[in-house]
């Protein structure tokens, strides 16, 4: 039988309170929906910066991916020179705080 399938309210209750860490207990982590949040809220900035200009949204990905500046320039053409490209990469980082700040106020 699947945990989710036919659970009473006294089964619900039991396991609850049991230290079983295989009992259904719906309220014991937000862990899922926090990462589902989190996962929305990077698809968000990325759009919208790929929105202003596909390379920002390219450089963010990147970089949320663990990608080094470094690589991220290999990577992506920004039609730049070494040191503009870097700087390129701090702007659209920064941009990107900023949107991120919006939407959190």
């Amino acid at each position: 039988m699947d945990k989710c399938e036919n659970l009473s309210l006294d089964k619900f209750i039991e396991d609850m309170s049991d230290d079983d860490k295989n009992s259904f207990d719906p309220t014991a982590t937000t862990a899922y929906e926090d990462l589902a949040e989190t996962l929305r809220t990077i698809d968000i900035l990325v759009d919208s910066l790929s929105s202003q200009n596909v390379v920002y949204g390219n450089i963010l990905r990147l970089i949320i991916e663990g990608y080094d500046k470094k690589e991220v320039l290999d990577m992506v053409d920004t039609g730049k020179g070494k040191t503009q490209g870097y700087v390129l990469i701090t702007t659209v980082l920064e941009m990107a705080k900023d949107l991120y700040d919006e939407m959190n106020e």
